[in-house]
C-alpha cells in the first residue's frame, strides 16, 4: 500500500466475479467492477462503472466479446403496480447511447414524472 486515497468518488463500490458457475464451459475469465457516483451537479444523477477482465484460463480467447445486459423498467416503484408496460427504448448513434424511458408518467412518483435510464460505453 501506498498510503494513497483509494476512494475516488463520493460513493465508490467494488466487487468481484467470475464464470465458474458456468454449466457450459469454463473459461476462467473473471470481471473486477468499481463503480463511481458522485455528488456534484453535471454528475449527481450519473454512475460510472470500470470493468477489468481478466483471463485467468488455460487457453487464449480470440474474437471476445464484452457485453452489458440491461433490463430497466421505468416508473416502478419496489412492491408497487408494474409500470413496464409502457417502457421504450432507443440508440443515440452520435453519443453511442442506448436509453430506456416510457410516457413519462407514474402515479408512484413525486410529481408524477418518470425519467430515463441511459448507458453508454466510455474510453
Amino acid at each position: 500500500m501506498s498510503g494513497d486515497d483509494l476512494i475516488f468518488s463520493d460513493q465508490d463500490s467494488y466487487c468481484v466475479y467470475n464464470d465458474s458457475n458456468n454449466t457450459v464451459s469454463i473459461l476462467g475469465i473473471q470481471v473486477a467492477q468499481t463503480g463511481y457516483a458522485y455528488g456534484v451537479n453535471f454528475a449527481k444523477n450519473m454512475l460510472f462503472f470500470k470493468y477489468e477482465i481478466t483471463n485467468h484460463g488455460s487457453q487464449d480467447l480470440q474474437d471476445f466479446y464484452f457485453n452489458l445486459y440491461v433490463d430497466c423498467d421505468i416508473g416502478n416503484v419496489s412492491g408497487g403496480i408494474p409500470e413496464y408496460g409502457d417502457d421504450r427504448l432507443d440508440f443515440d448513434r452520435d453519443k453511442n447511447l442506448v436509453y430506456f424511458f416510457d410516457d413519462g408518467i407514474s402515479t408512484e412518483w413525486p410529481d408524477g414524472k418518470t425519467g430515463f435510464f441511459g448507458a453508454m460505453f466510455l474510453k
